[in-house]
């Protein structure tokens, strides 16, 4: 409390709660235009999770979460750590072969891809939906994905005359399918058991919502491996929509997985939040089942603008190689909105811009660069990108903008000599490559104070 008698709001306490509010924001679905598998229609994406839409199926791919950082432990060995993972489809028995799947609820934000060197093959300004619909997916029913308290549901919605015995579903990758005490549905994996909770199923009539009890009904396909359907009981008034809601639990699947790392925070004069750091994104599986993975080659670094509450995205996007991982540290962002972002990055062909300060890609015994990159404030374009590196690992861990829009980075390398400094300087390297990136780079070698 200050002399006024007023609270003050610590930086760490507006942090605490951009973060939050972040992990927060609604579960939305992406559109594939050419950035994934062309057999993908709409994708849902998190660290540790990846959710596909086909016209024939669900893919959900799940991996355990591993360290995104290759330069602070400084294992070389860690780069190499086996995760492992599953792949489970949940299959649509004959059903419509030509079903629509239709975004519903458009978000306000936009999502970027900006990812590989080539800016032709960049994706922007792609819309967000909080909910898909399969339309008619067996005659009369339509099966909703959608988001609830950073989970995914589904459900289905039975129009009047529908069968609801024409809904038949199994998962492929599940060692079998099971039905426990209270009627959950067990899926069997070689990693543990997966549970889809026991539908809650009611109908809107007259204005009121009334329970229709339901429940899982287990059937053998003439393989002799178990698919799975639904029975409702008396009390279901089949002139009316019924809508039942089962639930898919995954959030401690395969030992826990956590949400998407948030690293670096900052707030422009509006009162939007940007923020940076890795999430995953898992390549859509071609064959379902168990799968090892290296930690390698699914993390990007991304850029997420929030509106003042945290409730909406304004943006989030994508920055990084197509051939490894890469990681936001730190952001800041000047008055024009424009971002700001430093890190580190192992894919030689993470994005630069022409007639940037270093378009080369050298890497270390760990092969890693810094990185700075200035996007407009959309999160639609670069402004600039340059690497920041010499001969050895390098990593950009923190950036302030001044009201010029000279950025000024610190970081760390694993070889004082390697990185780029003024003669006769060697403990500070100062350097202006026209027209506007002003860096410092400050090195805190021991040895150097010996």
């Amino acid at each position: 409390m200050n002399e006024e008698g007023v609270d003050r709001v610590t930086t760490k306490e507006i942090q605490d709660a951009i973060i939050k509010n972040y992990g927060n924001h609604p579960f939305t679905f992406v559109p594939n235009v050419g950035q994934m598998d062309s057999r993908v229609q709409y994708y849902s994406q998190g660290t540790g999770k990846g959710f596909y839409f086909t016209p024939e199926e669900v893919v959900f791919s799940f991996i355990e979460n591993t360290s995104p950082s290759h330069f602070r432990n400084g294992d070389a060995t860690n780069t190499d750590q086996a995760s492992r993972g599953m792949a489970l489809t949940l299959r649509f028995l004959d059903a419509n072969p030509d079903v629509r799947i239709e975004g519903q609820s458009e978000g306000s934000g936009k999502v970027n891809y900006l990812k590989g060197n080539d800016p032709a093959k960049w994706i922007r300004n792609l819309s967000i939906y909080e909910k898909i619909v399969y339309r008619d997916l067996w005659s009369g029913i339509d099966l909703v994905f959608k988001g609830k308290n950073g989970q995914l549901k589904y459900e289905f919605v039975v129009q009047p005359g529908a069968n609801i015995k024409d809904i038949r579903l199994t998962y492929r990758g599940a060692d079998g399918l099971s039905l426990d005490d209270e009627g959950n549905l067990q899926i069997e994996t070689p990693y543990g058991v997966l549970i889809d909770e026991r539908p809650i199923s009611y109908q809107e009539i007259n204005g009121q919502q009334i329970a229709v009890p339901s429940s899982f009904k287990l059937k053998k396909q003439k393989q002799g491996k178990n698919c799975y359907g639904f029975k409702v009981e008396n009390g279901y008034d089949s002139c009316y929509p019924l809508i039942m809601d089962p639930g898919l639990v995954y959030s401690t699947y395969l030992g826990g997985m956590s949400d998407d790392s948030g690293v670096g925070i900052a707030v422009d004069t509006e009162g939007n939040a940007y923020v940076t750091g890795v999430t995953s994104s898992l390549d859509f599986p071609t064959s379902p089942g168990a799968f090892q993975t290296t930690s390698d080659g699914f993390q990007d670094a991304f850029v997420t603008k929030l509106n003042p509450t945290g409730s909406a995205l304004v943006y989030s996007t994508f920055l990084g190689g197509t051939q490894n991982s890469d990681q936001g540290i730190s952001i800041a962002v000047d008055a024009a909105g424009n971002a700001y972002v430093t890190g580190f990055t192992l894919s030689a062909d993470f994005p630069t811009t022409p007639g940037a300060f270093d378009t080369t890609f050298k890497g270390g015994s760990l092969g890693q660069d810094a990185f700075v990159t200035k996007l407009n404030s959309t999160g639609s374009a670069l402004l600039y990108s340059t690497f920041l590196s010499g001969t050895e690992d390098d990593e950009g861990i923190d950036i302030v903008v001044d009201a010029a829009g000279n950025a000024y980075v610190t970081g760390n390398t694993t070889m004082l000599q390697a990185m780029p400094m003024l003669q006769g300087i060697p403990p500070l390297w100062i350097f202006k490559p026209p027209p506007e990136l002003l860096i410092l780079c400050t090195m805190a070698v021991s040895m150097m104070l010996l």
